[in-house]
């Protein structure tokens, strides 16, 4: 942070579980730009949803592409011009180590907060990206139902599956599918539309 400790900032680590609390209490989270605008997706609308995963904070926005911001952001993130991320809120408990050049943050709360996609992010590995129909299947490949096995609720993750791709077809399916040739609908799913 803030250069790190030769520029007078420090290293900050998120601990694992520092994002339990607050997302077992369904904090009210906006997805923002650079932490300022307008909210393109919600976790109180369900547009918006947080999770964990092995690196950290895990965001899923569902961004409708009639907004004119939302088809801005995706022209950006296409072209590779904005791909960091970065999330706002508020330190509950942290450690610091003796000379104040480490911070660890244990537990912090995001409600009210918002997750952004930024033009550089405090920690540069952050990434996000555009996800599609094939991400949604790649969670059904052989490794990951291997993978599934070693888990302590191996069901429910892939219920969670099987949810993220019925969202992905809800959002490809035309208001009147009965009159989309098969063409249009390889267009809608290719992302040609």
């Amino acid at each position: 942070m803030a250069g790190g400790p030769d520029a007078g900032g420090w290293i900050e680590t998120v601990d694992r579980r520092a994002f339990d609390v607050t997302l077992g209490a369904n904090p009210d989270v906006h997805f923002l730009i650079n932490h300022e605008g307008v909210t393109l997706a919600r976790t109180k609308s369900g547009t918006l949803n947080l999770s964990t995963d092995r690196k950290g904070l895990l965001a899923e926005a569902r961004i409708d592409r009639r907004d004119p911001m939302g088809q801005s952001l995706e022209v950006k993130m296409e072209r590779g011009d904005l791909d960091e991320m970065s999330f706002a809120f508020r330190t509950v408990r942290q450690e610091w180590d003796a000379d104040y050049t480490e911070r660890s943050l244990l537990e912090v709360n995001i409600d009210k907060g918002d997750v952004s996609v930024v033009n550089n992010g405090a920690n540069d590995k952050t990434r996000i990206r555009i996800a599609d129909a094939r991400d949604a299947l790649s969670v059904l490949s052989s490794a990951d139902l291997v993978e599934c096995r070693g888990l302590d609720n191996p069901l429910e993750a892939l219920r969670e599956a099987r949810a993220h791709i019925d969202r992905l077809i809800a959002e490809v399916t035309p208001k009147d599918s009965r009159r989309l040739s098969i063409a249009d609908a390889l267009r809608v799913v290719e992302g040609r539309d």
